[in-house]
């Protein structure tokens, strides 16, 4: 008679999804990371609107006011882009395709950051659109997406420089290249520049507002539009990013 010892009669396979765990921890970590970037602009207004309630000097009034203003404005512009950044790891965006005016779009986005490039002195030059020109997609999407692009050029580029948006048409597609002339993009980070958070460290970062969500919120609406983007860039030389719509 034989008796079998050690013998493994059965096996239990356990498979979890753990796909909410990840989105949980994704989130608290972005929310951390939030958190300490909102306290330095909250920090701040708060200093100066108590300033305000004791200074009778209008002139002092005045500049807290601005710095105030400023500081909050740094608040909401995170909060919008965590929020949709949150929508983009999500996959609740659902693009909406008409057919739309390709320059009326590009016009509202250089009215949105129009103000940063006045203070910074940049010029926006943009190349000839024939004004009847349509492109099939979510113009929402586009427009954020050419908004931040347009912003990261601005807050990148040199004082008195200027910003070019050049437009080319093929039968399938439409590619949009946005140049500045600026601090550049060193070869070690250019595999990083769509990452959420990413800020390079060849420049002060403390004199530049943001925290680094821009560019990925642009790729995040570019795929949901079916577009590409991408860049090319030297350290303290131009930075050209591109932008390819496709014809639906």
């Amino acid at each position: 008679m034989f008796f079998l010892r050690n013998c493994i009669l059965s096996v239990i396979i356990i498979i979890r999804d753990i796909t909410t765990e990840l989105e949980v921890s994704m989130l608290r970590s972005d929310f951390a990371y939030a958190s300490h970037q909102l306290r330095t602009p909250i920090t701040e207004a708060l200093w100066s609107l108590e300033t305000i309630l004791e200074e009778r000097d209008i002139d002092k009034v005045n500049k807290y006011t601005k710095s105030a203003y400023s500081s909050l404005n740094s608040v909401k512009k995170l909060s919008e882009e965590l929020i949709s950044t949150s929508e983009i790891d999500q996959g609740v965006i659902i693009p909406d395709f008409i057919d739309v005016k390709l320059l009326d779009i590009v016009n509202q986005a250089i009215d949105k950051i129009s103000s940063t490039a006045d203070k910074n002195n940049i010029r926006v030059k943009l190349s000839p659109v024939p004004k009847l020109f349509t492109v099939k997609t979510d113009p929402g999407l586009l427009k954020e997406i050419l908004i931040e692009v347009l912003d990261n050029s601005v807050l990148y580029g040199y004082k008195n420089s200027q910003i070019t948006i050049d437009i080319k048409f093929n039968d399938d597609s439409t590619l949009i290249g946005i140049s500045n002339d600026g601090t550049g993009i060193i070869p070690e980070h250019q595999a990083l520049v769509f990452t959420k958070f990413f800020r390079g460290n060849n420049f002060p970062t403390s004199e530049i507002p943001g925290a680094g969500l821009g560019l990925y919120i642009a790729k995040g609406y570019t795929k949901l539009i079916g577009g590409k983007i991408w860049f090319k860039s030297e350290d303290n030389k131009i930075t050209t990013f591109y932008l390819l719509i496709p014809k639906k």
